[in-house]
């Protein structure tokens, strides 16, 4: 299927007909759009699961950190602070 396009055009020096050859530029045209397609379902799926992976990550090293932004709370006033003393902090 992949050689019938390049004979349909080569057959011009032949037959020379002209739809043989411009069928043959549509069908090497279409190999080419779906060789493409399948390229990028398979990118797309490699992004994603990549993505995926970098989510999780993310979510493991932000819950490490703000459990070490209480525990450093803690060793600087002695005591648990409530959700309104943490909120405090922040300037206006």
């Amino acid at each position: 299927m992949e050689y019938l396009s390049l004979l349909l055009v080569l057959s011009h020096f032949i037959i020379h007909n002209i739809f043989l050859v411009i069928i043959g530029i549509i069908l090497a045209l279409y190999l080419i759009n779906e060789k493409n397609r399948i390229l990028n379902k398979t990118v797309t799926q490699s992004k994603k699961e990549i993505s995926n992976s970098t989510r999780n990550k993310e979510k493991v090293i932000n819950e490490e950190y703000s459990d070490f932004i209480l525990v450093d709370k803690i060793e600087e006033l002695g005591y648990i602070p409530s959700r309104m003393d943490l909120d405090s902090d922040k300037a206006a």
